[in-house]
Protein backbone atom coordinates (compact mmCIF):
# COMPACT_ATOMS: atom_id res chain seq x y z
CA UNK A 1 0.00 0.00 0.00
CA UNK A 2 1.59 3.38 -1.30
CA UNK A 3 0.92 6.28 0.91
CA UNK A 4 -1.44 8.32 -0.84
CA UNK A 5 -0.77 12.03 -1.29
CA UNK A 6 -3.71 14.06 -0.65
CA UNK A 7 -4.79 16.51 -3.15
CA UNK A 8 -6.12 20.40 -3.08
CA UNK A 9 -9.49 20.46 -4.58
CA UNK A 10 -8.37 22.61 -8.07
CA UNK A 11 -6.58 18.88 -8.60
CA UNK A 12 -9.61 17.08 -9.65
CA UNK A 13 -10.16 18.28 -12.82
CA UNK A 14 -11.86 15.05 -14.91
CA UNK A 15 -15.61 14.56 -14.16
CA UNK A 16 -16.10 10.37 -13.89
CA UNK A 17 -19.01 8.62 -13.09
CA UNK A 18 -19.29 5.53 -11.00
CA UNK A 19 -21.75 2.58 -12.04
CA UNK A 20 -22.69 0.07 -9.91
CA UNK A 21 -24.29 -3.82 -10.87
CA UNK A 22 -28.05 -3.52 -10.99
CA UNK A 23 -29.65 -6.55 -11.52
CA UNK A 24 -32.87 -5.39 -13.57
CA UNK A 25 -35.17 -8.02 -15.62
CA UNK A 26 -36.36 -8.14 -18.87
CA UNK A 27 -40.30 -8.01 -20.40
CA UNK A 28 -39.64 -11.92 -20.09
CA UNK A 29 -38.59 -11.69 -16.42
CA UNK A 30 -35.00 -12.82 -17.34
CA UNK A 31 -31.87 -11.27 -15.70
CA UNK A 32 -30.40 -8.54 -17.32
CA UNK A 33 -26.72 -7.30 -16.87
CA UNK A 34 -27.26 -3.88 -16.45
CA UNK A 35 -25.61 -0.54 -14.39
CA UNK A 36 -27.22 2.06 -12.60
CA UNK A 37 -25.27 5.61 -11.59
CA UNK A 38 -23.51 5.67 -8.35
CA UNK A 39 -22.71 9.07 -8.21
CA UNK A 40 -20.17 11.75 -10.02
CA UNK A 41 -17.10 12.66 -9.14
CA UNK A 42 -14.41 14.71 -9.88
CA UNK A 43 -11.20 12.89 -10.16
CA UNK A 44 -7.78 13.53 -10.41
CA UNK A 45 -5.79 11.00 -13.11
CA UNK A 46 -2.62 9.52 -12.22
CA UNK A 47 -0.42 10.22 -15.08
CA UNK A 48 1.05 6.67 -17.09
CA UNK A 49 4.47 7.90 -16.82
CA UNK A 50 4.84 8.80 -13.47
CA UNK A 51 6.27 6.53 -9.94
CA UNK A 52 3.29 6.36 -8.93
CA UNK A 53 1.43 4.69 -11.55
CA UNK A 54 4.44 2.66 -11.77
CA UNK A 55 3.78 1.76 -7.59
CA UNK A 56 0.43 0.59 -8.90
CA UNK A 57 0.94 -1.61 -11.63
CA UNK A 58 3.44 -3.40 -9.25
CA UNK A 59 0.30 -4.46 -7.42
CA UNK A 60 -2.30 -4.70 -9.82
CA UNK A 61 -1.09 -6.07 -13.34
CA UNK A 62 -4.20 -5.12 -14.97
CA UNK A 63 -3.85 -1.47 -14.35
CA UNK A 64 -4.49 0.62 -17.38
CA UNK A 65 -5.88 3.63 -15.64
CA UNK A 66 -5.66 4.98 -12.14
CA UNK A 67 -8.02 7.55 -10.66
CA UNK A 68 -7.58 9.53 -7.21
CA UNK A 69 -10.76 10.30 -6.33
CA UNK A 70 -12.46 12.30 -2.90
CA UNK A 71 -14.12 9.09 -0.70
CA UNK A 72 -17.17 8.59 1.38
CA UNK A 73 -19.06 6.90 -1.67
CA UNK A 74 -19.48 3.00 -1.10
CA UNK A 75 -17.32 1.99 -4.37
CA UNK A 76 -16.63 -2.02 -4.58
CA UNK A 77 -14.85 -4.21 -7.24
CA UNK A 78 -17.91 -4.48 -9.31
CA UNK A 79 -18.56 -0.94 -9.72
CA UNK A 80 -17.16 0.76 -13.16
CA UNK A 81 -15.79 4.08 -14.00
CA UNK A 82 -16.76 5.91 -16.88
CA UNK A 83 -14.48 8.56 -18.15
CA UNK A 84 -14.33 10.39 -21.56
CA UNK A 85 -16.78 8.05 -22.80
CA UNK A 86 -14.68 4.94 -22.23
CA UNK A 87 -16.16 2.32 -19.71
CA UNK A 88 -13.22 0.81 -17.45
CA UNK A 89 -13.59 -2.17 -14.80
CA UNK A 90 -12.34 -1.67 -11.44
CA UNK A 91 -9.20 -3.72 -10.96
CA UNK A 92 -8.15 -2.17 -6.99
CA UNK A 93 -9.20 0.12 -4.54
CA UNK A 94 -6.86 1.80 -2.35
CA UNK A 95 -7.63 3.87 0.21
CA UNK A 96 -5.61 5.66 3.22
CA UNK A 97 -5.19 3.33 6.35
CA UNK A 98 -6.96 0.40 4.57
CA UNK A 99 -10.38 2.23 5.20
CA UNK A 100 -13.29 1.53 3.59
CA UNK A 101 -14.30 3.44 0.55
CA UNK A 102 -17.05 5.00 2.68
CA UNK A 103 -14.93 6.42 4.96
CA UNK A 104 -12.03 7.52 3.38
CA UNK A 105 -11.48 11.00 2.51
CA UNK A 106 -9.74 9.81 -0.62
CA UNK A 107 -9.22 6.77 -2.56
CA UNK A 108 -6.90 6.03 -5.79
CA UNK A 109 -9.40 3.61 -8.05
CA UNK A 110 -7.29 1.17 -10.31
CA UNK A 111 -8.96 0.08 -13.86
CA UNK A 112 -8.55 -1.50 -16.43
CA UNK A 113 -10.18 -1.61 -20.49
CA UNK A 114 -13.64 -3.88 -20.97
CA UNK A 115 -12.93 -5.92 -23.30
Amino acid sequence: MSRITRRRIGDYSEPIVLMIPDEAKSATGAPLSAYAELGRRWAAVVPRASREFEGLRQRHQDAEAAYIVPGRIAVTGACRVVHDGQTLEIVGIETENNRTPENAEEMTLICKGRR
